[in-house]
């Protein structure tokens, strides 16, 4: 096993070293975060992210400057058109699978969220594989 993958934190369950995946709070933010990664620099998802909660998610109040709006819902973004969601810069593609992967929350047909409580040791073990190099990929 490379060096770098050694030097990673082994968690509970996971027997080698490796790169560790936290669960996190909201499966369809996730869901929808991947889409909107795909093929784009962490910086890109990241404005694509900011843009359709700033088009779409709910106005809330908060002590903090920065948080204004929630994550738009399953509901919000399955109702939203393919115009709305496209104007923010997001292609055709990635319109069509968020706009199926909302339709699919809302009804109630998929998912994501478990119905357990989080928990920061619940993380899962991704295997870190070696290049030719000797580096992790």
């Amino acid at each position: 096993m490379p060096t770098r993958c050694r030097s990673l934190p082994r968690s509970p369950t996971c027997r080698h070293g490796g790169t560790r995946v936290p669960n996190g709070l909201d499966g369809f933010e996730i869901a929808v975060r991947v889409i909107l990664g795909q093929q784009v620099t962490v910086a890109a998802a990241r404005t694509l992210a900011r843009r359709l909660v700033d088009a779409l998610g709910e106005p809330i109040d908060t002590p903090f400057t920065d948080l204004t709006r929630l994550f738009p819902s399953p509901d919000r973004l399955a109702a939203a058109t393919a115009e709305q969601i496209g104007r923010l810069g997001i292609v055709r593609q990635r319109v069509k699978a968020l706009q199926a992967l909302a339709a699919e929350v809302a009804a109630g047909r998929l998912t994501l969220n478990a119905a357990r409580r989080w928990r920061p040791r619940s993380m899962r073990c991704v295997h870190c594989p070696a290049s030719a190099s000797g580096r992790c990929n």
